[in-house]
This record gives C-alpha cells, sequence and structure tokens, in this order.
C-alpha cells in the first residue's frame, strides 16, 4: 500500500484491533506517524526508515507490545530508552543495523529482563556492554552476528548465565 505519513496515521489512529504492523523502506513514515495511535499493537517492525527515531515510542501506549524490530534506522537514544522503560512484557526485541552507542545497550539491557529473544547484529558494541545479556534469565535465541564486541569471554558467560538458550 502506498500512502504519506498522514494517511498512516489515520489510518493507525482507527484500526484498533491491528495486533501487527510492519514498515518496511518507506520513505515517508516518521515518528508523527504514530501520534494518536490507538492500535493494541502486539508487534511492530521499523526498517530501513531513516525518518523514524524511535521517539513515538515514549509518547505512544504501547503496552501490549510484545515484539520490536527496529532496524537500520537512526535511533534517539534517549527517548527509545526512556520508551523501552515502559515495556515491561516486551519479549522480542531487534536493534540490527541501527545507530547505537555502547552506552545505550548497557543501559537497555538491564531494563528489559523479560526478553525471550534478542537481535544486535551489524553493530560496534564494546564487550563489556554486552556484558548484561547474561543477566537475561528468560532468553531463548539470541543474534549477535557481525558483532565486533563478541568474544569467547562473553559467550561462555552468556552460556554460562542463560540456560533457556535454544
Amino acid at each position: 500500500i502506498s500512502l504519506d505519513s498522514n494517511q498512516w496515521k489515520g489510518v493507525i489512529s482507527k484500526c484498533t484491533k491491528l495486533k501487527s504492523l510492519s514498515f518496511e523502506f518507506c520513505s515517508d513514515i516518521s515518528d508523527q506517524t504514530f501520534q494518536n495511535c490507538k492500535a493494541n499493537l502486539e508487534k511492530l517492525v521499523i526498517r530501513d526508515t531513516q525518518n523514524t527515531l524511535g521517539t513515538f515510542l515514549k509518547n505512544v501506549n504501547f503496552h501490549n507490545l510484545r515484539k520490536l524490530s527496529m532496524i537500520g534506522i537512526p535511533i534517539k537514544e534517549n527517548a527509545v530508552i526512556e520508551g523501552l522503560s515502559l515495556l515491561k512484557d516486551l519479549q522480542q526485541l531487534s536493534l540490527n543495523r541501527c545507530f547505537i552507542s555502547d552506552n545505550f545497550v548497557s543501559r537497555v539491557l538491564p531494563m528489559l529482563p523479560n526478553l525471550k529473544e534478542l537481535s544486535l547484529c551489524c553493530l560496534n558494541i564494546q564487550t563489556k556492554c554486552l556484558e548484561p545479556i547474561a543477566d537475561l534469565k528468560q532468553l531463548e535465541i539470541l543474534r549477535l552476528h557481525m558483532n565486533s564486541g563478541v568474544t569467547n569471554y562473553l559467550i561462555e558467560k552468556i552460556c554460562k548465565n542463560c540456560s533457556n538458550l535454544t
């Protein structure tokens, strides 16, 4: 469907039963698209949309959101951290190819103890900032490929502490 940001805003505000939404390579999508969102989303995918910074997370009530993928977007870190802190029941998080700092990762992971799936691929994050992964006791699936901070030490620590990994 080809809609501009304002048209999507209207769709999202009226479709209250919408459970899953995916925007991939949509140049017209921005954080303002999610204003007045009434959808009861459980899954949201935003991929390669350069006008979306993730600031909508702190302004929109996504209390039922369980799966969040923000892939290849220039995240505004403080706003996303604030938004993620409200998603206590988030079970899946993907931040592949996002422009994020070491500090962002080390602050976000401890806030999401219920994560079952985590994907932090194609990032340049230091090993010490990835260490909080080992504290995610519910973790079942972990993707860290093409990440410069992955070391044998980190893998051993994660394997030792995350007994649910498959």
